[in-house]
């Protein structure tokens, strides 16, 4: 968009566009919805374009050009009576997916890998111990871990509130797949700077020795520690 045009010159370049592609055949008509025509048809009105929106609205309602993308949505339940779901749609991410996004809110150093059937995701840091994430017996997003002393965590940590003490690790108190992904990673990236003291400007990511060193322990040195190895 140049920074000249209006706005009704940006519809109607995108309106002259549209009629163009479709013209020649390469329609992209397969990859929306009736509705989804409609609301195009109203963005053109709403710009004066409305000879463009009824050419639309009558192009889109033929019975040849509807077929094959106005699918009707599927039911939520089966002749039986039981509740269905289209798959994807109930449960829009895994639980590998929450420690990936764990993975990018605490930054360098922190990678994560799926599970198997990413029913479970391993994170791993500056530690020598990893975080799996898995939901438990009863139901709760459980963090596991297994302390190591050379990790040097806190004995007692102050940990967010919502998030509890379980054993084998901590649990996220009352979460859920509706609290969405990136909700559910935040809490989880706050449990586990809780629990390791994580205090990235206190490890070295950058030099070589530090880089060996992960790569022969799995343990980024902390600052200084280069010089002592």
């Amino acid at each position: 968009m140049q920074p000249t045009d209006t706005l009704a010159d940006t519809v109607e370049k995108f309106a002259t566009q549209w009629l163009e592609v479709h013209n020649t055949g390469e329609t992209i008509a397969s990859a929306l919805s009736c509705p989804e025509f409609d609301a195009i048809a109203d963005v053109f009105r709403a710009v004066g374009a409305e000879g463009i929106a009824t050419w639309l609205g009558d192009h889109a309602e033929t019975e040849e050009d509807c077929q094959g993308h106005a699918t009707a949505p599927l039911p939520l339940f089966e002749e039986n009576g039981n509740y269905t779901p289209v798959p994807g749609t109930e449960y829009p991410f895994s639980i590998a997916d929450i420690a990936r996004a764990t993975a990018r809110l605490l930054g360098p150093g922190w990678t994560a890998e799926s599970g198997y059937w990413g029913v479970s995701g391993a994170l791993a840091g500056p530690y020598t111990a990893e975080f799996e994430f898995v939901i438990d017996y009863q139901g709760d997003l459980t963090l596991t871990y297994t302390p190591c002393s050379v990790d040097s965590f806190p004995d007692e940590p102050e940990l967010p509130e919502g998030v509890k003490d379980c054993g084998e690790g901590v649990y996220l108190e009352e979460a859920s797949a509706s609290d969405g992904l990136d909700h559910l990673a935040e809490r989880s990236a706050a449990a586990i700077r809780a629990v390791t003291g994580y205090d990235p400007a206190a490890f070295d990511f950058e030099s070589p020795a530090s880089r060996q060193h992960y790569a022969d322990t799995g343990r980024y040195l902390r600052k200084g520690e280069a010089e002592r190895v």
